[in-house]
Parts: structure tokens; C-alpha cells; sequence
């Protein structure tokens, strides 16, 4: 196996499909930004009330750069309704770039499965992560994702659908727009993609001897001419083959209840055999139902039995059924023309509570999505610093580590009159940089001299850390396992701020 530098970042692809940090509410740091800043308004304002209706109108604008997935998107907009009321009545918009045009529609395909209201919330948690962590899905899946790939073209080329309205592609050029419909197509079930065969290709260019690598046995590579042809573009299997995608939903999750605790319960504890009860797909299904329960009902989900993580789904699914919970007899009684008017009037009743639930449900998720806003970026970052449409934007930034060398101080004058990611932020905006905690490629000292590195660029622009490692340029295992959703958080604060 090859342990170069250059075969290590291989070996987490080049078009990432996930990222290397769990999901958490990007916004939940913002809450003393949005004080000072309503105090700042108040004190401007003649009355307190003007002030909140101010406050209120100014959009949230957050840059995720190069996430890999929603993970981020679907927890900011499931808690959103616990945020303080200063900031819960504020439009969200959240900006989300890409490099691969690839992750970019994958990411709009999760997001319209994860609304997608006509399927069973568990049905629909269940397909989701399917989608999302598997390279290979049942064909009753493909046809569903052929199905939303057709409502996906329609809604790029005429703007209409379920994510007409939240979704605007704006900012992407028209090539783009074709470049998503190509991709869109691709996911057709007649077009042929053997995916076991581009997986083995990585793997033994990665592997090599260790994965029954073979030399050529004669020179014919030195003596074969190449003739030219026009370029042919290549598909092929270029995300991670080394890090699980559950890391962005099956490490953490909120701990309201001791039942979710049993999530991460160890049995045999010092015995050398130790194991844990629950894997992290079933921890990736309690994150992924919670999401979608609180985006449906406005609630946070609990669970009501201890190791059963559908148990706090209660009637709200039972309800998606025409017919609801209600156990249908094997055998029926034929008592003329008044029984089948009592089943009759029995299934209309069930029927009516089927819509009244479903009409219910649709109202809260348009209601938990009023104000947001979801923008699609792709091309190159380092353009997108220098536009001035983004100029002075953003209240939050999200890097992953895929993006994280635009930190990268350049010793090239003419790199170093460029515009840097301090362009497109606002004063006092908040910074999460992906950090190497779920980097498994890198050995223990990579990882505390990638957290180093990332420290010490960031110091160029103007970015304050907001954690501590104890004065210590190098941080230890034990410092790296405090580092909270595996993201280094910092703050941005170039101008004087009139904060009180």
C-alpha cells in the first residue's frame, strides 16, 4: 500500500460525496452575534418593536464550502425553531459550493427526497441514507431516483417541483444548468454503469502489490506508440474508499433522553472484548428521522423504548396510511348491506384523518422552510472571493477539508493581491474550519500537525480560535478529542464592531 502524501489525499477522492465532520446546526454559534447586533439596532431605534422588525428582515447568509452532503442544511433547518426569537424569524440562506458538479446534484437529490412528503417518514429515512451511503441500491430505489431525476430536469428547466422556491440556481451558469441535466439523465436505469468494476480500479491502483498487482512482463510499454484522439470524458469512481460516509450521521447525535444514550452502549466493558450494542447505521437512521420528524412536526423527536429508534414515531406514520394503524381481520363477517355500509363508512372516516394528517404535515414543512433559502454555487472558490456580489456577505462560513487550501498564505505577489475568504465576510462573522479528527488515512502526529497548519494559516486572515489547546502549537490526542464536531471555530472581527 502506498503511504505518500500524494496517495494518502487519493485515497479520499477527488469528488468527495461526504464530508469528514458530523452534522450539527451551523448557526447555533450566531446567537451572540444577533443580540449584539438587535442591541446595536435598539439603540439606533426610536422604539424596541422597529428594531426586531429590522432585525427580523436581515437575511442569515451562510457559505458552506465544499460539505460533501446536506448534513449541515437538513440540521440547521430541523432546529431552526429553537433558535431565539431574535434570530428564529429571520430568512436563512445558505450558499452551498462544490468544486464536483457531481456532489452538487447528489445534494439536490437528497435534499428533494428528504421533502419528500408523499412517503412515510420512515420509509423516507430509510431510502435516504440508502441513497446516501450506498454505491449500489435495490431496483425499486433506482426506479425512485429515476422518478426524481425526471422531476429534477423539469424543475431545472422550467423552475417548478417541490424545491421551486427554496432552491434558486441563479448563480449558476447556463452551462451548468446543462451539465446537472446530463447528470440528472445518467441516473436513468437504461444507462449502464458497473460500478464494481471502477471500485476495483481504485482499489488496486491504491493497494498495488497488497491487492494481487501485477508488472508488465515485457517492454512492451516501451516500445507502443500512443496515437492522439479527441478527449473522451472518463466515468469512473472517484470519491473516498477509505473513510465511511457515516461519519456525517452515525458518530454524534443530541442526547435528550437516556434511551438515546443506549445508542452508544458498550457491553463487556474491561474485558478486552468489548463491542457496542448499536453500530452507526442505526445511529445515522436516529439523526436522519430526528431531522425529518422535527422538519415535518416542529418537535423534537424522543424515542419511547429503550434500543428502538422508531419507537417515538408514534401515530405520525401510522397516519401516512389510508387505512391508518388499525389491524385489518383475516376473516369477515357478512351481515348484508349494514355491514358493508359501516366498512364503508369507517374507511371514509379513516381517509378523512389520512388527508386532514397529510394536509397537517405539509403545512409545518412549509412553514419550518418559510425564509430559507438554498443556493448552489460551483467553479472555482477562489473566484467567488472576488466577486462583489458575495463582498461583506456572510455571516457564517463553513470550510471542509477539501477547501480548506484557499487558508493558505501564498508567497507569489501577485497571489497575495488576490481576494481572500475575509472578502466575502461580514464583521464578527463565525468560521468553522474541518478539522483531521475523522481523517483516518493520517496517522496520530498528521493529524495534530494538519490542526497546526490549519491554526497557523488562519492567523494570516485575521481569524481569531476560539478554542484553546493551552498555549501549545501542536495539539495532543486528548485535545483532539475535545474538539467539538470535529470543527476548529473561529471569529472574524477586521473592523471595530459597535457591539455593546
Amino acid at each position: 500500500m502506498s503511504r505518500t502524501n500524494n496517495a494518502l489525499m487519493m485515497s479520499m477522492g477527488t469528488v468527495n460525496m461526504w464530508g469528514f465532520s458530523p452534522a450539527y446546526d451551523v448557526c447555533s454559534g450566531l446567537s451572540e452575534w444577533s443580540k449584539s447586533e438587535s442591541s446595536t439596532d435598539a439603540s439606533v431605534s426610536t422604539r424596541a418593536d422597529d428594531s426586531e422588525q429590522k432585525v427580523s428582515t436581515q437575511p442569515i447568509n451562510v457559505l458552506l464550502a465544499g460539505p460533501g452532503d446536506v448534513r449541515h442544511v437538513l440540521a440547521t433547518i430541523a432546529r431552526r425553531r429553537r433558535w431565539e426569537p431574535a434570530m428564529k424569524h429571520r430568512p436563512v440562506h445558505i450558499y452551498i459550493f462544490e468544486k464536483a458538479i457531481e456532489t452538487l446534484s447528489r445534494d439536490l437529490l437528497l435534499i428533494q427526497v428528504a421533502l419528500d412528503a408523499h412517503l412515510p417518514l420512515r420509509q423516507r429515512c430509510n431510502l435516504f441514507l440508502e441513497i446516501f451511503g450506498n454505491s449500489r441500491v435495490q431496483e425499486r430505489t433506482s426506479a425512485y431516483i429515476e422518478e426524481q431525476a425526471k422531476l429534477l430536469i423539469d424543475f431545472v428547466y422550467n423552475d417548478r417541483g417541490s424545491l421551486a422556491g427554496l432552491v434558486d440556481l441563479s448563480h449558476l451558469k447556463m452551462r451548468t444548468h446543462d451539465d446537472l441535466i446530463d447528470l440528472f439523465r445518467s441516473w436513468f436505469q437504461n444507462v449502464k454503469l458497473d460500478v464494481d468494476i471502477l471500485r476495483d480500479h481504485r482499489l488496486r491502483h491504491y493497494y498495488e502489490v497488497r491487492y494481487d498487482y501485477r508488472d508488465n512482463l515485457i517492454d512492451w510499454d516501451y516500445t507502443a506508440k500512443k496515437k492522439h484522439h479527441g478527449s473522451v470524458l472518463c466515468r469512473g469512481l472517484w470519491t473516498d474508499i477509505i473513510v465511511s460516509p457515516y461519519i456525517s450521521f452515525g458518530v454524534h447525535c443530541e442526547k435528550p433522553s437516556r434511551f438515546v444514550e443506549q445508542l452508544f452502549e458498550i457491553h463487556n466493558k474491561g474485558t478486552g472484548v468489548e463491542q457496542n450494542r448499536h453500530n452507526t447505521g442505526e445511529v445515522a437512521v436516529f439523526n436522519v428521522l430526528s431531522y425529518l420528524y422535527e422538519i415535518e412536526t416542529g418537535k423534537m423527536y424522543q424515542m419511547g423504548k429503550e434500543h428502538d429508534i422508531f419507537s417515538g414515531i408514534g401515530d405520525t406514520d401510522a397516519d401516512n396510511g389510508p387505512l391508518g394503524d388499525k389491524p385489518v381481520p383475516r376473516f369477515e363477517e357478512l351481515d348484508g348491506d349494514a355491514n358493508q355500509s359501516k366498512q364503508t363508512e369507517e374507511y371514509v372516516e379513516n381517509l378523512h384523518k389520512h388527508q386532514v394528517a397529510t394536509q397537517r404535515c405539509a403545512e409545518t414543512i412549509k412553514e419550518t422552510l418559510q425564509g430559507v433559502k438554498i443556493v448552489p454555487l460551483t467553479g472555482n472558490i477562489e473566484d467567488l472571493f472576488s466577486k462583489k456580489r458575495y463582498t461583506g456577505l456572510f455571516d457564517y462560513a463553513f470550510i471542509s477539508s477539501q477547501q480548506c487550501h484557499t487558508l493558505q498564505p501564498s508567497e507569489d505577489v501577485e497571489q497575495q493581491a488576490r481576494a481572500t475568504i475575509t472578502n466575502i465576510l461580514k464583521d464578527g462573522a463565525v468560521v468553522d474550519v474541518e478539522s483531521s479528527v475523522f481523517m483516518l488515512p493520517l496517522n496520530e502526529e498528521q493529524r495534530a500537525l494538519y490542526v497546526a497548519k490549519l491554526q497557523e494559516w488562519t492567523a494570516h486572515h485575521s481569524l481569531k480560535p476560539t478554542f484553546n489547546f493551552e498555549g501549545k502549537n501542536e495539539p495532543s490526542n486528548e485535545d483532539m478529542t475535545k474538539i467539538k464536531n470535529a470543527v476548529l471555530r473561529f471569529s472574524y472581527g477586521a473592523k471595530k464592531t459597535n457591539a455593546i
